[in-house]
C-alpha cells in the first residue's frame, strides 16, 4: 500500500451505542402481568365480609323478636308460636324453651348481666325469666290505658322523644323539665319507631317512607339520612358500642349495616326472597348479626376473611400475589439488562 492510498483510506468511525429502553414488551412479561392482575382481581372479587355461619331452627311459627346476650355467645328469640327460646350460637342448639305464655311473644332480650331474659307478649304482659332454671322471676301486667302517643327516654335520662300514632314528626324534649327543645321533621311517612344510641348522643327515627334519619340529641339537628331499603324498615338497632346500625327491610329481603356516625352503607345481607323479614340484631362487638322472619329460622352472619379462591386460602393468595409481583419486577429488570 503506497502513501497515497494510506492517506485516502477512510478512517473508521466509532459507532454510537444505541440508547437503552427501560422496558421491552415480551410474552413472558405480559403473562406474568396477567397472572398478577388476575390474582388481585380474584382476591377482590371473592371478598365477602359477611357470610351465614349458623342456622338455628326450632320455632314452629314466625319469629317476632331477637337479641344477642351481652357476651355474644347466646341468642334470645321470641315467636308467634307462644314460645321464647335461648340458643347457644356456636353449638346451634336450644338451651332453654319458655312456654308459659298467654299470647304470641313479640320481644325477648337479655338483662345487662346476661342472667335473665325479659319477654313481652302481644297482650303487653312483660315477664322476667332465669336463663338457667327457666323460672319466672317477675311478671308485669299491661297498662290498659290507651295511649295515643309513643314516648322513649334516653339511657342517661336527659332527653325524651315522643310522637303520635299517625305522626310524621318527632318532638324532642328535656328529660327532666319536659320542655320542648326541637321538632324533628324530615320524614314523609308515619313514624314506626325512634331509638337512642347507647351514649344518648344520637337519635334514630325510621318511618314508612323507607328511610331512617340520624339526629343530634342535643340540638335536634339532622346528621344523616339512611336510605337504601326498597320497602319500609321493620326494625333498627344500634350496636352496643354505638358504632353500627343494623336495619331490617320488611319486604325487600335484606338486612343492612350502616355507620352510626354518618349513615354510610357498610353491608347488605340478603335473605330468601318471598319471606317477610321481621327483625335483626347485632352483637356487642359488631362482628355478628342475627336475622329472623316468618320462615321460622334464625340466620347468624359473621364477618369473615375472604373465601377460598381456586382452592388457595387467603394467606396463600396474598403470598401468591407477592410472588407474581416479584416475578414481574424481575422480568422487567432482566429485559432492561439485555437491551
Amino acid at each position: 500500500m503506497d502513501d497515497t492510498e494510506a492517506q485516502t483510506a477512510p478512517v473508521p468511525t466509532q459507532a454510537t451505542p444505541a440508547r437503552r429502553r427501560w422496558f421491552r414488551f415480551s410474552l413472558r412479561t405480559l403473562l406474568i402481568f396477567v397472572l398478577l392482575a388476575g390474582s388481585g382481581m380474584g382476591l377482590c372479587w371473592r371478598w365477602q365480609p359477611w357470610a351465614v355461619v349458623y342456622v338455628l331452627k326450632g320455632h314452629t311459627a314466625a319469629l317476632c323478636g331477637i337479641a344477642f346476650s351481652p357476651d355474644g355467645k347466646r341468642l334470645a328469640t321470641a315467636g308467634s308460636d307462644k314460645t321464647a327460646r335461648v340458643w347457644d350460637i356456636k353449638a346451634q342448639k336450644e338451651v332453654l324453651v319458655l312456654r308459659s305464655f298467654h299470647d304470641s311473644v313479640c320481644s325477648a332480650e337479655f338483662s345487662q348481666d346476661g342472667r335473665r331474659v325479659i319477654t313481652q307478649e302481644l297482650d303487653w304482659y312483660r315477664e322476667e325469666w332465669d336463663i338457667v332454671t327457666g323460672a319466672r322471676l317477675a311478671q308485669e301486667a299491661p297498662d290498659l290505658v290507651w295511649r295515643s302517643a309513643h314516648e322513649v327516654t334516653s339511657h342517661d335520662g336527659s332527653r325524651t322523644v315522643c310522637w303520635g300514632e299517625d305522626s310524621f314528626d318527632v318532638v324532642l324534649t328535656d328529660g327532666r323539665s319536659r320542655a320542648t327543645l326541637a321538632t324533628l321533621s324530615g320524614h314523609t311517612g308515619k313514624i314506626r319507631n325512634v331509638l337512642f344510641s347507647p351514649d344518648s348522643a344520637r337519635i334514630l327515627s325510621y318511618s314508612e317512607d323507607k328511610t331512617g334519619i340520624l339526629w343530634d340529641s342535643e340540638t335536634g339537628a339532622q346528621r344523616a339520612v339512611i336510605g337504601g331499603h326498597a320497602s319500609q324498615i321493620h326494625s333498627a338497632e344500634f350496636s352496643r358500642d354505638g358504632t353500627r346500625i343494623v336495619t331490617s327491610g320488611c319486604e325487600d329481603w335484606t338486612d343492612r349495616v350502616w355507620d352510626a356516625k354518618d349513615g354510610a352503607a357498610l353491608a347488605v345481607l340478603p335473605k330468601p326472597a318471598g319471606q317477610l323479614h321481621l327483625g335483626a340484631t347485632i352483637s356487642s362487638d359488631g362482628r355478628m348479626i342475627a336475622s329472623a322472619g316468618d320462615e321460622h329460622t334464625v340466620r347468624v352472619w359473621s364477618r369473615r376473611r375472604p373465601e377460598y379462591w381456586w382452592g388457595v386460602a387467603w394467606l396463600h393468595e396474598f403470598w401468591l400475589t407477592v410472588a407474581f409481583a416479584v416475578a414481574f419486577v424481575w422480568s422487567v429488570w432482566r429485559d432492561r439488562k439485555t437491551l
